[in-house]
């Protein structure tokens, strides 16, 4: 019996054997043992189902053919088969179908199979048995690299035309050399960068933030030879002496309402000599160049109009002319060059 089921079995995926079981065959591709590195080839692995008992003349119709028997000789050949076999294994043993596998019962007393893995029967497979092979070593990505570019030898690139390369680099020096002197000299040499504050170039500088300064006012004053042309005098002294007459000096009232201001403004005295810094038709703008002059430390005393109805502000008086012109000197060199003496 055991030579027909497995020549049964290259052919069909399943032999029942009736009233026993059916072997069935699933196929199995390629394996490879990943500790032993053996590689099996693809097959038929063959399992047993007791649930498939149902007679369908197969082992029959090929054993009667085979041993030039009768179906119901080879019908009753099998049952004596199951007979014996029931028999073994109810007694514990284990039954052994040659090619095919060992049938055994377990301990509920139900059939268990074993299948015989010498035996390939996918045909396709014919010729192929199992072999062992070395470990393979694989290379990591960082080795494979390593060794691609490990003999390998660069090769300098030659010029083809190292002439043409030459010239192209002494006309490149030949243009830049003048531009790089132009652009240092240009902001050296003109006020390009007076104006660039490089300290707010620098991120981690505290930015100082600059004081506002008011520029200057001017105010329209005006000189010794202006005011004498104004008030209707001709003669000018060579040492820059005004002296007015009772009869030119004809005071205007000036209205003051402000106290303070008036202490401010004086009447010509005779005899007096003052250091006249500048003449205003404005009266506002001689209080505010009257201010300026006590800034600086001089006593801003503004006389009152009538003098060509302007109004002097002088530094100081005196009632000496030598000590007047001692201090005139002393304003022309530091404080006011244009400053003149007002005589009365």
């Amino acid at each position: 019996m055991d030579k027909h089921i497995s020549a049964l079995l290259y052919d069909y995926d399943c032999v029942i054997v009736p009233e026993l079981g059916g072997f069935v065959c699933n196929y199995s591709p390629a394996k490879v043992h990943p500790v032993q590195h053996t590689f099996s080839p693809p097959s038929k692995q063959v399992t047993f189902n007791g649930n498939l008992k149902s007679n369908d003349g197969l082992l029959a119709n090929h054993i009667a053919r085979t041993e030039k028997r009768t179906f119901a000789e080879a019908s009753l050949y099998i049952k004596q088969f199951v007979r014996n076999t029931d028999s073994e294994l109810n007694k514990g043993r284990k039954v052994v179908i040659e090619e095919v596998g060992t049938l055994f019962l377990d301990v509920e007393r139900n059939i268990q199979f074993e299948p015989d893995s010498s035996v390939n029967y996918l045909t396709d497979s014919f010729g192929l048995g199992s072999f062992r092979s070395q470990a393979i070593q694989r290379e990591g990505v960082s080795q494979r690299i390593e060794k691609e570019f490990k003999d390998r030898v660069i090769r300098p690139v030659k010029d083809p035309v190292p002439g043409r390369v030459r010239v192209r680099r002494i006309v490149a020096a030949a243009v830049l050399v003048p531009l790089i002197f132009v652009s240092i000299w240009i902001p050296l040499k003109t006020d390009l960068l007076k104006n660039v504050n490089f300290s707010a170039l620098n991120p981690f500088a505290g930015k100082e933030t600059p004081l506002y300064k008011p520029a200057a006012e001017t105010l329209p004053l005006l000189t010794a030879a202006a005011f004498a042309k104004k008030a209707g005098i001709l003669q000018l002294s060579p040492d820059r002496i005004i002296v007015v007459r009772e009869s030119t000096a004809r005071p205007d009232a000036t209205e003051v309402k402000n106290s303070t201001v008036q202490s401010q403004v004086q009447s010509l005295s005779k005899g007096t000599f003052y250091i006249v810094g500048g003449c205003f038709e404005v009266f506002d703008n001689a209080l505010r160049f009257a201010s300026s002059m006590k800034q600086k430390g001089y006593s801003g005393i503004i006389l009152e109009k009538g003098l060509g109805r302007l109004s002097p502000v002088c530094y100081s008086s005196f009632n000496s002319r030598e000590e007047a012109l001692k201090e005139l000197e002393k304003i022309q060199a530091g404080t006011d060059p244009n400053a003149w003496l007002l005589a009365y």
